[in-house]
């Protein structure tokens, strides 16, 4: 935990252990484009401390400093914007688990120092290093989740990149790092820092560093912190796209043929989303949307026509999910649902005539979110990453349930869930992310599995696949600066850039 620049005794430095989980407010605007992304470090939330607690000068970021909290991520955030507050500060906090439905989700980076200026988080130390504090207790590691891991070792990673220093253990370092055999001296000699001018250990023992420094260096499990926007057509040349935003809220925004709506904004479905959303269309003016919200459950909106519906609210469909959700909806009054429950299996749901049946277990064993497509009625494709980081499949063929298929990957492998789509009988069209973060694309026709396609872009997220027609193919991807991006197939080749819809997603 951080160490007031006055160097007080350890007994009266600033715990947090004692403090309530609160919600944490984030910038709870009715648009998306409103919402304060950091410009340092795109996935993180911007929400700077009340007063000027750092330095505006030192001697070069030429470490990084990994710190437990001692208490909870929301409630932290709390303290330090109190204008009372001025012992203590830190680059970047991260949230190891969602432990209530008004908590963020696991994951979640908040930034409050700029990484130009010199936090408080760790006496002598400060005026050479950044510093991350991580939500959670030394002596329990049911924080260290690995959404937090994962979302964790991204943001080293690119701090690393950022300020030209090693990624390893002499660098990426605990707060307790003077317990590390051979580190104080050599910090001494090369990083010009009295190594042990703190008395902190954390984040103490259940810290897994090897897979932490795996993560780091892009040798472990790809990021899960993936949170991508979903497509559906209903009609030609109409398109409704929805993305999670501002407060874990879900929006929406649609393209009419001419132009898309809301113009500058996007329309708050609100919610507590704590994965990213999916939407089918099962007729005209019909929509469906559906998310992980409260408890790890399966959440339904639906517009019928005239109105988002439950009013004010989102229904809940009950499940314990692991990960996102995927919906087809194939014909009229049909919906079909896949998630990744216990043990990483896949578990799916139907909706037929105005009744849900339960969850069904058809295995696969994902790593990611699973995705769920349909070329006819009866027929259902679902794929997945699998933890070799390959396309998985499973189908139905209108009796029994077929699989799991290994459909390869690009070069290095998928590094995020897929996303599916078909425009007609014996036609699928796959998309993923790449180990280049760039967007791959797969298609199956009359039989045959055709090549992985390089689509370029830089993606933050699982892509999204839509079609509006025979012919039509619309991809989208979180970019870089979290902005929604567009790319598409009309028949007769690719645009030759990615459309920026704006907006911030998270």
């Amino acid at each position: 935990m951080k160490t007031p620049k006055t160097g007080l005794p350890e007994q009266t430095r600033f715990r947090t252990h004692s403090l309530h989980k609160a919600a944490l407010t984030v910038c709870g605007l009715a648009t998306l484009a409103t919402i304060h992304a950091s410009t340092d470090y795109p996935p993180a939330i911007w929400n700077p401390p009340c007063n000027a607690n750092y330095y505006t000068s030192g001697s070069g970021h030429k470490f990084h400093v990994i710190h437990d909290i001692e208490g909870y991520y929301a409630s932290t955030i709390s303290y330090f914007q109190g204008c009372g507050f001025t012992s203590a500060s830190v680059h970047y906090l991260v949230n190891g688990k969602q432990d209530a439905s008004s908590d963020a989700p696991a994951g979640q980076i908040t930034q409050m120092i700029r990484e130009s200026n010199y936090a408080w988080h760790a006496l002598c130390w400060n005026q050479h290093s950044t510093g991350t504090e991580h939500e959670g207790f030394a002596s329990n590691p049911a924080w260290y989740t690995p959404e937090l891991y994962d979302a964790s070792a991204d943001l080293s990673r690119s701090l690393a990149t950022q300020f030209g220093y090693a990624k390893d253990r002499n660098h990426i370092v605990a707060h307790g790092q003077k317990s590390v055999a051979g580190w104080s001296t050599w910090a001494a000699a090369n990083l010009g820092i009295d190594p042990n001018c703190n008395t902190h250990t954390d984040p103490g023992p259940y810290w897994d560093w090897t897979g932490y420094m795996a993560k780091v260096n892009d040798t472990g499990t790809p990021s899960a912190n993936t949170v991508g926007p979903d497509a559906v057509s209903w009609a030609s040349d109409r398109i409704d796209v929805v993305v999670r935003g501002g407060g874990n809220s879900i929006y929406h925004k649609y393209w009419d043929g001419n132009n898309w709506f809301p113009v500058s904004s996007f329309q708050s479905l609100a919610g507590a989303a704590s994965s990213a959303p999916t939407i089918c269309s099962w007729g005209d003016r019909r929509l469906d949307v559906f998310c992980r919200g409260g408890g790890n459950a399966l959440y339904h909106k639906y517009y019928d026509g005239s109105d988002w519906l439950p009013a004010g609210g989102w229904e809940n469909l009950g499940g314990t999910l692991s990960a996102g959700v995927d919906a087809v909806c194939s014909t009229s009054n049909r919906i079909d649902v896949v998630v990744r429950g216990g043990n990483n299996n896949i578990f799916y749901k139907s909706y037929v005539n105005g009744t849900w049946s339960s969850f069904v277990n058809i295995g696969g064993s994902a790593a990611s979110d699973p995705t769920i497509c349909s070329w006819a009625p009866g027929r259902f494709d679902v794929f997945y990453r699998t933890t070799g980081n390959t396309l998985g499949h499973l189908f139905y063929n209108g009796t029994s349930w077929g699989g799991p298929s290994d459909e390869g990957a690009p070069t290095g492998g998928l590094t995020s869930g897929p996303d599916a789509v078909s425009w007609g009988a014996n036609r699928l069209d796959i998309v993923a992310r790449g180990a280049n973060n760039h967007t791959y694309h797969k298609y199956y026709s009359n039989g045959t599995w055709f090549a992985w396609q390089d689509l370029g872009g830089v993606s933050t997220s699982d892509p999204g696949i839509s079609s509006r027609g025979s012919g039509r193919l619309d991809v989208w991807v979180r970019g870089s600066d979290n902005a929604l991006k567009h790319r598409w197939y009309d028949g007769n080749g690719w645009s030759a850039i990615w459309e920026d819809l704006g907006g911030q997603m998270q």
